[in-house]
């Protein structure tokens, strides 16, 4: 669930290509971040990671 959510928004992101070859994105639905990644599997999995710590932090303070 949570990797169809950041897969659709990673869609409608733009994107630049750095001087090392190396990508930054960013998103209207994700205000204020901006993403920097090797490639878009790389940057899923990280955001996948994030998003998981934010819910085990929310489950642990309103259980």
């Amino acid at each position: 669930m949570i990797r169809e959510f950041i897969n659709k928004t990673m869609s409608k992101a733009s994107y630049e290509i750095l001087e090392d070859n190396t990508f930054a994105g960013k998103t209207k639905q994700w205000l204020g971040v901006i993403f920097f990644f090797k490639n878009a599997v790389y940057v899923t999995e990280r955001i996948e990671r994030c998003f998981g710590r934010l819910v085990n932090c929310k489950n642990k303070v309103w259980g």
